[in-house]
């Protein structure tokens, strides 16, 4: 199925990438926030803002509906490929020695790509689910799950099936929420408050982080219970944003859908070691000399720059792939729908 490429939700894919590079920039340089202090309140907010890029990802890939094809699968592994091959040659200029599992797919760091692959998988039988049943049905499965979700990741925690929201059954939660958003639409309220709902579910989050950090309260603690992808609190805000951009009404934007077409580029060069390492060390030196805000703002600047950066190498491989391996990719036929 050809996705159609709208200018609204390919802006909301670049800014769910820059709040993704936001919150994984931040643990790397600032580390466990056990050892944080008061000076940290701007990061922590940023944190709490920014938390919902992963799901906004994955809720547009359910807005637009996926199936299982080699195709997409052989070109996600050759993108992931190709910047392993890039870190490996920064590595070498640089003199520096990583491992490969900090560089590939299969690291912690990009867990991501493993995950939605485990939901291209799975997307033939939530497909045939979806347009088998009613809306009544769609809808009370999608609260069966959710109210199962949250019973066992904050009550009794005695499985581990969702994982934090980092688990493929969390991914299909999210996908079925966005099928049954672009089938049947978002509540009033929700279009009516969309941006609000965002803002109010974001601020909750950064009080929660701020006063725990203030007050000595288990921070560690507050940060793995609120920074949870299935955090009930992070699902709403990450549907109050998404329902901002899905009303949005622009025409459609050449450089929009350019630059969001380089969104996995930015991903995978930011989660590359030798790149990361420079960020770290930018980081540290901007929060040492500035107050905590500002460091929020330069941090903002800092990150748009890594997009362009990463927008600029991945033109070498968008030219090998209309060169070379389109055509190869091509002649993979096999697809589920």
């Amino acid at each position: 199925m050809q996705i159609e490429r709208q200018s609204n939700i390919e802006l909301c894919r670049i800014v769910a990438m820059l709040l993704v590079v936001m919150v994984h920039s931040g643990i790397v340089a600032f580390g466990d926030i056990k050892e944080y202090d008061m000076s940290y309140w701007g990061i922590l907010t940023m944190q709490g803002f920014a938390i919902v890029g992963v799901n906004l990802f994955v809720l547009i890939s359910g807005y637009f509906s996926v199936s299982f094809k080699l195709k997409s699968i052989a070109r996600l592994v050759w993108i992931c490929f190709f910047y392993a091959v890039v870190a490996w040659g920064m590595a070498y200029l640089l003199n520096r020695q990583i491992k490969y599992t900090s560089i590939f797919w299969v690291s912690d760091s990009i867990w991501y790509i493993a995950t939605y692959i485990g939901l291209l998988c799975f997307s033939p039988m939530l497909n045939a689910f979806i347009n088998k049943v009613d809306r009544t049905t769609h809808k009370a499965f999608i609260i069966v799950l959710l109210l199962l979700q949250t019973w066992y990741e904050y009550v009794p925690r005695l499985i581990n099936d969702f994982h934090n929201g980092y688990s493929i059954l969390s991914f299909a939660i999210l996908y079925l929420i966005a099928r049954y958003v672009r089938l049947y639409g978002f509540p009033k309220f929700f279009k009516k408050y969309h941006i609000w709902i965002y803002i109010s579910c974001s601020l909750l989050i950064a009080f929660g982080l701020v006063g725990a950090v203030a007050f000595h309260f288990h921070p560690r603690g507050a940060a793995e219970w609120l920074l949870k992808y299935d955090n009930p609190l992070v699902i709403v805000s990450s549907l109050g944003l998404f329902a901002f951009f899905t009303q949005m009404r622009i025409p459609n934007n050449k450089v929009i859908n350019y630059l969001a077409s380089s969104c996995i580029a930015v991903l995978l060069l930011h989660t590359s070691p030798c790149f990361s390492h420079y960020v770290v060390a930018i980081f540290h030196n901007i929060f040492a000399k500035y107050g905590s805000m500002l460091l929020v703002i330069m941090w903002g600047g800092i990150i748009i720059s890594e997009y362009v950066v990463a927008t600029i190498v991945d033109q070498i491989r968008l030219y090998l792939e209309r060169k070379w391996i389109n055509n190869v990719i091509s002649k993979i036929r096999f697809e589920i729908k």
